[in-house]
């Protein structure tokens, strides 16, 4: 997304601009596009989006107060007097999915303004669901405002295992066994392939390990370094697998060499 702001800004100076089937030609006079950036789960209700997109396209202007911010950027972008000028923003969702609401009036709204006729919005939505517009909004094509889609595919094992290992690359000590780590890696990426959860188990791992060696009254027995079992016991937590919760009422001597069995067996 960072890459795309900064090309942003260059297309803008160079390219023609494409809206609604209206050719026109865009120029910064100077100026940067504006770029609002906003986590729609950060919003008090999902039609605030509309009062941050007029914030940002004016703000030094008096809100309306007999108009609703949808209907403002409504007129701001339907009349060419007012819109020349305003500048081109570019308007990033994230977690675009909280916008679905029963009758998705709000998530078909944004939409729609990138189609008003001299609108200069372009909208990059980020969802987790893949078939969002096709699912929830299935007129957006007979309106010629389908979105273009572009797909993520999830992280492998290997990927989430190289990325886990760049984390801690700045480290200067070892926090995990290399089985632990893949453990991890290998199960993520078996369930969901998320990277963000492969990152919370570790950090909750290490709080766990923590928690053992602060709680101890002898540490000499103990390994400051994350471990296989200590990993299976917090997968256990992450997707309350019962195998693991049985190695977890095992003692302590047993739990690491059933989970190594496990391990090996799933190689």
């Amino acid at each position: 997304m960072e890459n795309v702001k900064k090309s942003l800004v260059v297309w803008a100076k160079e390219m023609e601009i494409i809206t609604s089937g209206i050719m026109y030609c865009f120029r910064t006079g100077g100026q940067f596009p504006d770029i609002l950036g906003i986590n729609c789960t950060s919003l008090s209700t999902t039609s605030e989006i509309f009062n941050k997109i007029l914030g940002k396209s004016q703000p030094h202007k008096k809100v309306n107060n007999r108009s609703t911010p949808l209907r403002q950027i409504q007129q701001l972008y339907s009349q060419k007097q007012q819109s020349s000028g305003t500048k081109m923003m570019l308007v990033i969702a994230d977690e675009l999915d909280y916008l679905i609401t029963k009758d998705r009036v709000v998530l078909h709204d944004l939409f729609m303004l990138t189609t008003l006729p001299f609108s200069k919005i372009i909208l990059i939505g980020i969802a987790n669901a893949i078939d969002l517009a096709d699912r929830f909004l299935p007129k957006l094509q007979s309106l010629n405002c389908k979105p273009m889609v572009l797909s993520f595919r999830a992280y492998t094992m290997d990927q989430i295992i190289m990325i886990l290992k760049q984390r801690l690359v700045a480290l200067p000590y070892t926090v995990f066994q290399p089985q632990a780590l893949e453990l991890c890696a290998r199960k993520v990426a078996a369930s969901s392939g998320d990277m963000r959860k492969a990152l919370g188990i570790c950090r909750g791992v290490i709080e766990r390990l923590e928690t053992e060696l602060r709680e101890s009254t002898s540490t000499s027995n103990l390994s400051s370094m994350v471990r296989v079992d200590h990993m299976a016991i917090a997968l256990s937590r992450a997707y309350k697998s019962p195998i693991v919760d049985t190695i977890q009422s095992l003692p302590q001597h047993q739990q690491v060499k059933r989970v190594l069995l496990t391990f090996q067996d799933s190689l």
